[in-house]
């Protein structure tokens, strides 16, 4: 079997949980230490992190979570990749978007060391606590891109070279990644992320990756395909750089044929096409979804205009006169109901009242007051009409779908005939 070390954040690690993959092993995980913590030479506490692991028994994190926390402090990251060699390491460069702060040397002297602050407020709660119990002062912070990227830019090649102290670059995956700019809802829609935090994650991710390449020469390198989006239903929630399971198979068949070891040329033709694929598959997902999004937003619109049409109604009795004229400018004296909702019902009374035929409801387990006829919505063929009326206010292009397949083009829903299309 072959064993894989990663060093980054969640995305490599699922790139083996989603894929379900049994091939390979991960001895040792290192997540949420940023590149600038690891690669200092000096401490920000001289322990070993089991020792901070104790301290922070009254934190309610996981024990992965807490270890990750004494790694960065104590500077022991590769020190814990050591204790198990694998066969590959595996690493991203996601920990480059934390923001910063700095230590003050101590009394006695000593070098200016950084902390990470991710986006977990019980993160940053917790590395300040451990500092101030063991006497150091925070000094600054960063937050902003030019300070991040210029400290980044100071430790980076120390950070690589402590990888190329343990692993030859031919056997380094460099697993590109990007912030999301769209994600996918719950209710299988596309959802816009907020640009400007994206942007900047992206410049960082940007930074640190071309410096990635450049001082890990000869590494396998996983580049991110375009079109990826964010998932809601990620088993670990909705962040930007959580993915849909199309980035997480692309890049587990990438790994595949890199630990296959081929030849320069054939393993470059063969990642080339895998992205290409990738790509074709997530746009014809997002086109998919962008279109039920699309199909979805007219229809929110559809329903804000009919909440106006239907408040006009209870207050004033008067709207339904104008699918009257509809149907009378068009010769149509008789007709079917098509949902026997609020307005279905509205409908029909109205109907009646001025004297129109309704020839049947369409509607399951429905009956009329007065004893007039229904058919289940799945009735094949519906019974003779020359009109129906679509009232379902939530299913109006699926209903028309449904006609159209049956032959019937005689029909309109409540929309167009009493505030017009929208």
């Amino acid at each position: 079997m072959t064993s894989i070390n990663i060093l980054g954040t969640c995305i490599s690690r699922d790139v083996f949980r989603v894929s379900n993959d049994n091939d390979y092993a991960i001895p040792k995980f290192v997540q949420s230490v940023s590149p600038v913590t690891a690669a200092i030479p000096e401490a920000v506490i001289d322990s070993d992190y089991m020792s901070i692991l104790d301290e922070q028994k009254d934190f309610e994190l996981n024990n992965f979570e807490k270890r990750n926390i004494a790694l960065e402090l104590t500077g022991h990251t590769f020190d814990f990749l050591d204790e198990e060699k694998a066969d590959w390491l595996m690493i991203d460069m996601g920990c480059s978007r934390y923001e910063l702060i700095s230590v003050a040397p101590d009394k006695n002297g000593g070098a200016l060391r950084y902390l990470s602050l991710n986006s977990s407020h019980i993160h940053t709660e917790i590395l300040e606590t451990l500092c101030r119990n063991q006497g150091k002062t925070i000094d600054k912070y960063f937050r902003d891109d030019d300070s991040v990227i210029r400290i980044l830019q100071e430790y980076l090649p120390g950070y690589f070279s402590k990888m190329l102290e343990r692993y030859p670059a031919d056997r380094i995956i460099l697993l590109d990644v990007r912030s999301a700019d769209w994600w996918y809802s719950k209710d299988g829609m596309i959802r816009d992320s907020r640009k400007s935090e994206s942007d900047s994650w992206n410049r960082r991710f940007d930074f640190s990756f071309r410096m990635a390449k450049q001082y890990l020469p000869g590494c396998h390198v996983i580049e991110f395909p375009k079109g990826v989006c964010a998932d809601e239903n990620h088993r670990w929630g909705l962040t930007r750089i959580h993915y849909s399971d199309d980035f997480y198979l692309y890049a587990d068949k990438a790994v595949r044929v890199i630990t296959k070891c081929l030849k320069p040329e054939e393993e470059s033709s063969s990642l080339q096409w895998l992205k290409e694929e990738a790509e074709q598959i997530i746009a014809e997902k997002n086109k998919r979804v962008l279109k039920k999004t699309a199909d979805k937003a007219v229809e929110a619109k559809r329903l804000w205009k009919y909440s106006d049409f239907a408040k006009e109604l209870l207050v004033s009795g008067v709207g339904f006169d104008k699918a009257v004229s509809y149907m009378k400018t068009r010769g149509i004296t008789s007709c079917a109901l098509y949902g026997m909702g609020q307005a279905g019902i509205w409908f029909y009374q109205y109907l009646r009242k001025q004297g129109f035929t309704v020839d049947y409801v369409i509607e399951d387990g429905y009956k009329t007051d007065d004893g007039g006829k229904s058919v289940g919505r799945q009735a094949d063929p519906y019974p003779p009409t020359p009109f129906i009326v679509i009232c379902d206010l939530f299913n109006i292009d699926g209903i028309k779908k449904k006609l159209s397949g049956r032959g019937i083009t005689s029909y309109a829903d409540i929309y167009e005939m009493t505030i017009g299309n929208i």
